[in-house]
């Protein structure tokens, strides 16, 4: 699907208006994904990936999805202020039931009329709710949309739709065997980090090396490395002086001794499957952030 948007000469005098508030034009899921991802990827588009990888019978790559940027769409200071705007909508907007405790993210509600074509008008009653948001706020890993075509009651994208995001992005940074959530916390480390070193020096050059961006290297290869920037590890981030009480996640199921420990801000190692048996460090101790906590896990108490 191509979207709906005419073109200006076809606009009447309430055009303007009406595309300002969401109608007269329609998008899919995946652009407005995309468009999301470039406040997200400080402000480049980038062409959407639908596989990692094709094999062939033998076990043979025989294709790869490569990530490929199409330009240059906001400035990078412009993208930086609207990430920060989207985290407001998490942290005290319409967007406050998508909120994970110790995550900093972003994102945004939608709730659309939906074009009746029969009477030619916006339906009062039927309703697409949805939410885009990202994971960290400052140095994304993690890109989700959600959209609903017309929940009970014609809830909004705040009720509706918003939890249905935290609960699938719970789902994803929990899982032991995806490395998302331990990738969200490296990157989050590395933003206080920044943060710290903006304070003290009052420059912004140390943050841009951090993330892989030359102040002296030129345009075009600065919107590289900003590009790739979303896939990178930050292991320099890992070390953070603050001291972290290990929780007693024993006899938890290993999902949710996982997600208790990322919230925590310290990263799991899960050996076995099942409930935790034990764990080491010992419930209580006082750790630095960032540091691993090994799960024992058997599917037998």
């Amino acid at each position: 699907e191509a979207g709906t948007f005419s073109p200006v000469k076809r606009w009447s005098g309430r055009t303007g208006p009406t595309v300002a508030i969401g109608q007269e034009i329609s998008v899919t899921l995946l652009q407005m994904m995309a468009a999301i991802g470039c406040v997200a990827n400080d402000g480049v588009l980038i062409v959407p990936r639908v596989c990692d990888k094709v094999v062939d019978a033998s076990g043979r790559v025989t294709k790869t999805g490569e990530t490929r940027p199409v330009r240059q769409v906001l400035k990078s200071e412009i993208a930086g202020r609207m990430r920060e705007m989207l985290s407001h909508v998490v942290s005290e907007g319409t967007g406050t039931r998508a909120s994970i405790d110790g995550i900093p993210m972003g994102g945004k509600t939608g709730t659309s009329q939906k074009y009746d074509r029969e009477t030619g008008t916006y339906s009062t009653d039927r309703y697409w709710s949805s939410f885009v948001g990202f994971v960290p706020v400052e140095k994304p890993v993690l890109l989700c949309g959600v959209v609903i075509d017309e929940p009970g009651n014609g809830e909004s994208g705040g009720v509706a739709a918003a939890p249905a995001f935290r609960k699938i992005m719970s789902q994803i940074i929990s899982n032991p065997g995806l490395s998302y959530g331990e990738e969200i916390l490296l990157r989050s480390r590395e933003q206080e980090n920044e943060s710290e070193i903006k304070e003290k020096h009052g420059d912004s050059s140390p943050a841009l090396v951090t993330a892989g961006v030359s102040p002296g290297r030129s345009t075009k290869d600065s919107k590289k490395s900003l590009v790739h920037r979303t896939a990178l590890r930050m292991p320099e981030a890992r070390g953070s002086e603050k001291q972290i009480a290990v929780p007693d996640v024993r006899n938890q199921d290993a999902r949710d001794a996982v997600r208790i420990l990322c919230m925590t801000g310290l990263l799991p190692y899960v050996s076995g499957s099942g409930r935790v048996q034990r764990q080491n460090p010992e419930p209580g101790k006082q750790v630095q952030g960032a540091e691993v906590c090994t799960l024992f896990c058997s599917v037998n108490l």
